[in-house]
This record gives C-alpha cells, structure tokens and sequence, in this order.
C-alpha cells in the first residue's frame, strides 16, 4: 500500500461530498439569522429586483421563482424560498410561494394559500361527510409539512363532518374556538366550542385546547322585549366579568391556522331561530341590510362586507368599533379580525359545499375574509367563473 503524504493531500480537490458539506454547514449559518435579518434582507432584495408588490402585499402574478433567483443572485430556488420563509416570520410580508404558469396568471383563485375540492355529489348529506373529510387531510397536511402551533375551530354541519374524520394521535397544538356560543343544547352539536374540544380529544397527551361555552340567548315569552335586551347583552356581561371568558377569547384571537363553515342565509336558517330572533332580530330585519350569509354568526353581503356592526346598531342599541376584533353580542371574533389573519399572512379556510354556497364563498373571497377553500369540484368551477366575470 503507497501512503500518500500530507503535500498530496494538501493539493487533491475536495470531494462532492466535501463541498455539500461546506454548503449545508454555510446554509446552517445562515438560518440563525433573526426575523429582524431576514426582513432587512428582504427589503434590500426588494429594492434589487425592483418590482412592485400590490395593494394587498404580494407579488404581481408576472414574478416567477426563477427571475427572483437570478435577480438576487442566489445559488437556487430553495434559498428563495428560506429568505422569503424568514421574511413571513418576521410578520412584513406574506408571499405565496411557487411559479405561476402562464394558464394560472388570470386565475382568480390564485392567491389561495389552500385550495381543495372533491368529486360533487347531487345530494348535499352525501357531500358533507365527503368535505370533512378532505379538511381532516388538509389540517394533517398543513400541520405536518409547516408546523403550525395554533389552530383555530369554527362552526357548522361542515366542521362537524372535518372533526368527525380526524385520525386520533398525537399532535402538539393550540386549539380554540372562534366563537364561545352555544344556541341550544341539542343532540347534534355544531358549535365552535364543542368542535374545538373534539379536535382536542383527536390530539391526544401533546395538545392545548382553550374552551368554555356560553349558555345559550334566554327567552321570556310574557316579555319579550325585555329578554330580547338581556339577551343582546348577555355575552358582553360576561366578557367584562368572568375572567375565565376574558382568557379564552384572548386565546382565541391569534391562531395560525383557523378552519370555519358558513352558510347561506334564508329565512328557515337555523342561526336566525337560535340566536337572532332570540334577540329581536326578525329575517326582515337582517334582509333589509343585503345579507346573504353568516360566518362565525357574522352577517355579510354579496361583497363580503360585515354588516353585523350596523344590524346590530339600528336594531339592538349596541355601537361597535368597525375594526372590533369581537362580535357585536356574541362572544367570538369579528370579520373585521378575520380580514386582519388573512392580511397577516395566516390562514383563514372556508370548509364548505354545494352550489346553494357559491354566493357565500364568493362573497368572503371578494371581501378578503378567507384565503383557503375546501369545497367540491362543481361548486369551485362555478365559482371560478363567476369571479371572472
């Protein structure tokens, strides 16, 4: 056996293996930046490339991975993807991440950071269960591939359907409601606190679940008008004084994943006979200001306008700040706080289905209320049409 001397060694190139290993040790380096870097760093690459973001934030859909890459000089697309991943931390920018084809650019779903759909069925009992299944893979899915901590559960037949489908194990996370109303204590229960304590029980030993539930609007049929106002009140009285409530809702305000169903808004709705008539609030009443559905016991119009704060106004004596993060008379958040996830970056996802919920999905997406849709293929069809119009 010839021993080579210390001078061949010296002078050999580096293996491949060598200089991935010099690359990922250099990479490494680099992740440890702060948020505080990584902003820095991404408004100076902002400057470099020089193009404009729209009024929402984003790229322009005429960006791709590759012109980033050789504009900022980066070795490749996955260190594209680190700075902008580090950016979004920092909570400056949010960004949808991908090359768009030429087909995509005028898709009017494009800036859906979740978008999902299964075969339609002509009988919506048998959608259902088909949606929440979907969503059950989709919330494994976002929270093995990005590691999201909090999570947030909505309402509705849909949602009751996605927690019904969970594969029980264990998954460390947050979990809150984003409402505390319960309408009334029937076998089939939909509400968001009862959904979130059951996603709770399908994340067994590692999980955190905040929920309490709010009894349900009080009737008094000899006084009426005088339940209806002890109603309307009932929830805020509680917020200001049981701290419990207070702590919950506080919990409740800042997840990174929230999943919620809607429904269209008619005259046989259940909401309206469960809680609003409860407090005085007549289908005529709602109608007269354009609303067409309701999330999270949020009125809304076809532009996804919440109209809760004015109904609210006019019919209950109850003045609340536009921007409020909470429902005027109901312990949950508001559209105005949902708009305000979607504009930081967190994911705001409709689980709903059928053609009768076209008008609600398109109206929350005109009103930058969600960015995610788990839905059936006819229903996204259509509504990919009507939003191109």
């Amino acid at each position: 056996m010839v021993k080579k001397s210390a001078e061949d060694s010296a002078h050999k190139p580096e293996s491949d293996a060598m200089l991935n290993a010099k690359r990922l040790a250099k990479e490494h380096k680099r992740e440890k930046r702060t948020a505080a870097d990584a902003k820095e760093e991404f408004l100076r690459a902002l400057v470099a490339v020089r193009y404009p973001l729209n009024k929402d934030g984003l790229w322009t859909e005429d960006v791709t991975n590759s012109e980033l890459v050789n504009q900022l000089e980066l070795d490749n697309p996955m260190q594209l993807k680190r700075l902008i991943n580090k950016a979004r931390e920092s909570g400056y920018v949010k960004l949808s991440f991908g090359n768009i084809p030429p087909s995509q650019k005028n898709d009017p779903l494009r800036d859906m950071l979740v978008l999902a759909s299964v075969p339609s069925e002509p009988d919506y009992k048998q959608l259902l269960p088909k949606i929440g299944q979907l969503a059950a893979r989709e919330f494994d899915r976002i929270y093995t591939e990005e590691h999201p901590k909090r999570f947030a559960i909505g309402a509705g037949a849909s949602m009751r359907q996605f927690v019904n489908h969970m594969e029980k194990r264990s998954r460390s996370l947050v979990i809150t409601p984003t409402n505390l109303a319960i309408r009334t204590p029937v076998a089939e229960v939909y509400d968001s606190s009862y959904l979130a304590a059951v996603v709770h029980w399908n994340c067994p030993e590692l999980s955190t679940a905040y929920t309490c539930s709010l009894p349900p609007f009080p009737e008094d049929p000899g006084n009426p008008k005088a339940a209806q106002k002890d109603a309307a009140e009932m929830h805020m009285d509680l917020m200001k004084r049981n701290k419990t409530v207070r702590d919950v809702f506080k919990q409740s305000m800042s997840p990174d994943v929230a999943f919620l169903g809607a429904v269209h808004f008619h005259e046989n709705s259940q909401t309206l006979d469960r809680v609003y008539k409860k407090v005085g609030l007549t289908y005529d009443k709602i109608a007269e200001f354009g609303a067409i559905g309701d999330m999270n016991f949020c009125l809304f119009d076809s532009e996804g306008n919440d109209l809760t704060p004015a109904i609210a106004e006019k019919h209950l004596g109850i003045k609340t700040p536009s921007e409020h993060p909470c429902h005027p008379f109901i312990a949950g958040l508001s559209l105005a706080h949902f708009k305000g996830l979607v504009q930081a970056g967190k994911k705001v996802i409709l689980v709903c289905g059928g053609d009768h919920k076209v008008p609600v999905m398109k109206a929350l997406i005109k009103g930058k209320v969600i960015n995610g849709i788990i839905t059936d293929d006819g229903s996204l069809a259509r509504l990919r049409a009507e939003l191109s119009e």
